[in-house]
């Protein structure tokens, strides 16, 4: 059964304020067309600025996350593997752009040649999280420290990392919020998982697990998931509100036979259509007041942009930013946080 959008036309009069230190993170196509780089757009009350190269050289540097100081940006890349594996890497957003200070999280963690990726900031900045082959088998979920208190600025040197996931089906994309009825321990975690590993069909579901990190002598996770998205549809790349309490991510066959964005809220255990329309919509994203999605827009094969719009009216186009417009390329795998490090 098709989904249906979930308010009625609004104008752009009527939407909300967008958070006045909003910045956005995204990967683009670089000039060789041969891989990634790293770009933010930072919104000064009035508009969004012109995007800038904030990594930027050869290979692939894919799928940005700001810290939650925003002093960090986290993502992955192939630099400098001639296997082309993946590690995490962090890059430090007070220094000069688009060199900034460099650290490779993973490589010395995992094992070499696992794809380390699909990488995120844990709500209180702490740990990250991100799937690996690091067993050498279908990709799973691990945290790993990566400062040792909320400020951001004391790096560990030999960080401690542990295991979330251990299932015959590949894990992917995991994002996390901290629920404020929970003890501070609690994460909500979101991730996908194939439904379909045996016959290798893309059939990708939201999962959500409940996490407690302990951060004392170990790094201790304990972990209890299930299917949160109970669709027949393909569901992937979730994101979840402040709370936990609501996931955004992309879905097909809801509203047409493209890709659109769909909304589960957890405790009514209810799904609704963002953007409802027969287009190439998908890797949204909350703003940090939840009112606000960002998402990427697909146009053709050369052609993929950045729009945000209010998230009450998100299926009305007339209530959409265009936040690369005049900045033509292939965008996509936004993240919306604050902007200047803090």
């Amino acid at each position: 059964m098709a989904l249906h959008a979930l308010v009625a036309p609004a104008t752009r009069a009527q939407s909300p304020a967008i958070p006045p230190v909003s910045a956005i993170v995204f990967q683009s196509t670089n000039a060789d067309s041969q891989g990634t780089d790293i770009y933010l757009t930072t919104f000064d009350g009035t508009g969004w600025s012109r995007p800038q190269p904030v990594v930027r050289r050869s290979g692939k540097d894919a799928q940005p996350s700001l810290s939650p100081r925003s002093r960090w940006g986290v993502f992955y890349s192939w630099a400098g593997n001639a296997d082309k594996s993946f590690d995490v890497w962090i890059a430090d957003l007070t220094g000069p752009l688009p060199s900034p200070r460099l650290i490779n999280l993973t490589r010395g963690v995992t094992r070499d040649g696992a794809h380390d990726r699909d990488v995120s900031w844990d709500p209180a900045g702490r740990l990250v999280y991100y799937q690996s082959t690091h067993d050498g088998g279908a990709p799973e979920l691990y945290a790993q420290e990566v400062f040792s208190d909320d400020a951001e600025s004391a790096l560990i040197a030999s960080p401690r990392f542990c295991q979330l996931t251990r299932a015959p089906r590949r894990s992917t994309r995991p994002v996390a919020a901290i629920v404020p009825t929970q003890p501070a321990t609690f994460r909500r975690l979101a991730f996908n998982r194939n439904l379909n590993q045996d016959t290798g069909a893309t059939e990708d579901r939201v999962w959500t697990a409940d996490l407690t990190v302990d951060f004392g002598s170990t790094v201790r996770c304990a972990l209890s998931n299930e299917q949160m998205v109970r669709t027949r549809r393909r569901a992937w790349r979730p994101a979840l509100s402040t709370d936990g309490s609501e996931v955004i991510y992309a879905t097909t066959g809801s509203c047409g036979s493209q890709r659109n964005i769909g909304l589960y809220h957890l405790t009514r255990q209810h799904e609704s259509a963002v953007i409802c329309r027969d287009g190439q919509d998908y890797a949204p994203d909350f703003s940090p007041d939840d009112q606000w999605v960002v998402w990427t827009f697909r146009v053709s094969s050369s052609d993929s942009r950045i729009y945000i719009a209010p998230r009450a009216t998100a299926g009305d186009p007339a209530t959409w930013q265009h936040v690369t417009e005049g900045f033509p390329g292939i965008h996509s795998q936004p993240h919306w946080g604050s902007w200047p490090p803090r």
